[in-house]
């Protein structure tokens, strides 16, 4: 009798620690933050080996799992699953701020933003480093989406594919930051190219005075530079090949 009390006790410790493993953290949304980096704590993801999960399949599955390994982030661990991620977000009611959803890695071959519409119904925006850089709602080199919340608690859901091992950085901002912040950035990326720039021409004109064989393989060396740096920080999608994708392979 005593064996089958310690072992109902044992089993009913180990269920309700891992009950409370998985409860996902609900995130508080007011005014006097600007900027939350989603925590592993307050993500729960799925792993969809056969990467052909609906949105409905999803909502009713029981296989989310918080992710409390190293590293910090979850991450795209299987290049051929897709990836469904949910977090839950409520609005402070003295809160007054827009607020928008921002993924920080640009490489992602495919991130569809699901939310529920005044309907009730889930729907969904797309972004992705494999589709044409038009269809994001925000022309930014991250991928950005609005964030319709209020006083009641609202699960988002975030499906990604990508051939890359990419991390789940996930961050929640007011709208005025995101553009602060946008704007700071991209006056800093103008001034990198615009340097990288003045130096090649410097080198070109140096090398037509002089011709030396060196300032010309210089040259050849900044504009490789150029086109690395404007692939990884995704500028290079956005304002030079936005309609080919495909050369981000």
């Amino acid at each position: 009798m005593v064996r089958h009390f310690s072992l109902f006790i044992f089993v009913s410790f180990f269920f309700s620690f891992a009950l409370h493993a998985q409860k996902l953290e609900t995130v508080i949304l007011d005014d006097t933050q600007t900027d939350i980096t989603l925590m592993s704590s307050q993500i729960q993801v799925l792993e969809d080996s056969s990467a052909m999960l609906t949105i409905d399949a999803v909502l009713n599955s029981t296989k989310f799992v918080t992710h409390t390994q190293t590293p910090r982030f979850a991450f795209v661990k299987n290049t051929s699953y897709a990836y469904w991620l949910r977090f839950t977000l409520m609005e402070d009611k003295n809160s007054t701020k827009r607020w928008v959803f921002e993924n920080s890695d640009p490489h992602i071959d495919q991130l569809d933003f699901y939310y529920k519409n005044k309907a009730g119904k889930y729907v969904s925006l797309q972004a992705g480093y494999s589709l044409p850089f038009k269809i994001r709602p925000y022309a930014h080199k991250n991928f950005i989406f609005d964030i319709p919340t209020d006083t009641l608690a609202k699960t988002f859901y975030v499906r990604v594919v990508s051939k890359n091992h990419n991390p789940f950085i996930f961050k929640i901002q007011t709208a005025n930051w995101f553009t602060y912040y946008a704007l700071n950035e991209y006056y800093m990326l103008g001034m990198f190219y615009g340097i990288m720039a003045i130096m090649a021409l410097y080198n070109i004109l140096v090398y037509l005075s002089m011709k030396e064989k060196v300032y010309i393989l210089y040259v050849i060396y900044v504009i490789c530079c150029v086109v690395i740096s404007l692939a990884e920080d995704g500028t290079g999608f956005q304002y030079i090949w936005s309609a080919s994708p495909s050369l981000n392979s």
